[in-house]
């Protein structure tokens, strides 16, 4: 939670001057990242899971 707090304004940041609120095809990108991020860490958990 601590960590989400400290970088949230650098995410605030990144996404407001990096990418142009605009143009909705940025929208799509931050999507496509969130997601393959997602399916990352779902086949990392699922491998490394101790239970």
């Amino acid at each position: 939670f601590t960590v989400a707090i400290l970088f949230m304004p650098l995410g605030t940041v990144f996404f407001s001057v990096v990418l142009n609120p605009n143009n909705t095809f940025n929208f799509f990108i931050i999507g496509v990242s969130i997601t393959i991020l997602s399916l990352i860490f779902s086949t990392l958990l699922k491998r490394y899971d101790r239970s």
